[in-house]
């Protein structure tokens, strides 16, 4: 386990999960569908290829310990910021409807990433053994 690269990774989903209820509070947005949250939520890829990288092996394990790590500290915090006097108002509802959703999300997008990652590593591999027999011929 590389619990560094983990812990890198969960700080960039919650950075990633700040700048998206950041633009969405400047924006003016009243209230989160489904969809829209499955689009804004998918920058939570980034966190896991990164992740994945820095993981020798086992990529998507790691983009996926990320991912939640990063969801359930913003599963944490989200009542806390939606409790604030100045807090948009699409908050409320994103934390009576959908809060449970951010930490599904956050690991999905963070194993999702991870496997790129592991596939990465296999194409490369297979590439490698192909050059190898190619040159052993």
């Amino acid at each position: 386990m590389n619990i560094p690269a983990i812990l890198r990774g969960a700080v960039l989903v919650v950075l990633l999960a700040t700048l998206v209820l950041a633009a969405a509070w400047f924006a003016g947005i009243e209230g989160v569908t489904a969809p829209q949250m499955i689009t804004l939520t998918a920058l939570w890829i980034v966190p896991g290829l990164l992740t994945g990288l820095k993981a020798r092996d086992a990529g998507t394990l790691h983009g996926l310990l990320a991912g939640l790590l990063g969801g359930l500290f913003i599963f944490a915090v989200l009542p806390f910021i939606a409790d604030m006097t100045a807090s948009p108002s699409f908050l409320d509802a994103l934390v009576a409807d959908s809060r449970p959703l951010l930490l599904i999300f956050a690991g999905w997008w963070g194993a999702f990433g991870g496997l790129v990652t592991d596939n990465r590593r296999i194409i490369q591999a297979r590439r490698a053994v192909r050059k190898q027999q190619k040159s052993g011929d």
